[in-house]
């Protein structure tokens, strides 16, 4: 053998034995590809949708689904809780459309409480059902000063489906507006750290803490809103 040719085969062979080499010692494994391209790889979408009940009561929940027109039912979620419902069982449409019964006894069977929701964003992600909301009183004129300890009237609005009363003596019909100023023969407003007390056991006692002109119950969005939130502009003239 000449040299040319022993030569040309200790060449190849130390490229065989680099190749080896770099394979055993630096090239990635198969676990390590994977690790790589799992944190590459887009998170999981959401896998349900949230139910959130803000009632003191339970509810049982239909869903109408518009692609494949049928209507789900018997999606129950306890008073002051919350449900995850998977894909599986809805599908979140634009114009899909939530319907509510609430059990205002348990050995009855449930009646509608509240408005049904139509959904007009496919990307919602929870279903917050049930809400309190008030509007608080703001004045406008630097004139007025001191703590506001009474207020003339208050507007209770009935988001629901169903009358409901307040301390035994405060109607609002569904769906309507009540003006309320106070007890008494002689209307004298309505003072700050009253209660109320829903009768029908549908909401929870509200106990008024700061100046307000409406409260609003019954509220359903795929936002959480909060208790006092929004103001109204007055002047103290307005209050009487």
């Amino acid at each position: 053998m000449n040299s040319d040719n022993l030569n040309l085969m200790m060449f190849i062979t130390a490229i065989i034995v680099g190749v080896v080499i770099y394979v055993n010692c630096f090239a990635p494994s198969h676990q390590e590809k994977l690790i790589s391209t799992d944190r590459l790889a887009p998170k999981p979408l959401q896998t349900g949708f949230k139910i959130n009940n803000y009632l003191e009561i339970p509810l049982r929940i239909s869903y109408y689904d518009p692609l494949m027109k049928k209507r789900i039912d018997g999606i129950e979620v306890n008073p002051n809780s919350s449900k995850m419902v998977g894909w599986s069982q809805i599908t979140i449409r634009k114009g899909g459309r939530f319907s509510f019964e609430g059990y205002l006894d348990r050995n009855k069977m449930p009646i509608r409480v509240l408005k049904d929701y139509g959904v007009v964003n496919k990307n919602q992600k929870e279903l917050n059902i049930g809400m309190v909301n008030t509007r608080e009183l703001f004045f406008e004129s630097s004139v007025f000063k001191g703590t506001v300890y009474e207020m003339s009237k208050i507007r209770i609005h009935n988001r629901g489906k169903i009358p409901l009363t307040f301390n035994g003596h405060i109607f609002v019909d569904a769906g309507c507006v009540y003006t309320y100023s106070g007890t008494g023969d002689m209307p004298r407003g309505v003072p700050m750290g009253i209660v109320l007390r829903n009768g029908e056991g549908i909401y929870e006692d509200f106990k008024i803490m700061r100046p307000i002109t409406d409260i609003y119950y019954g509220l359903i969005s795929e936002y959480k809103v909060p208790l006092y939130s929004g103001k109204s502009y007055l002047e103290p003239g307005d209050l009487n």
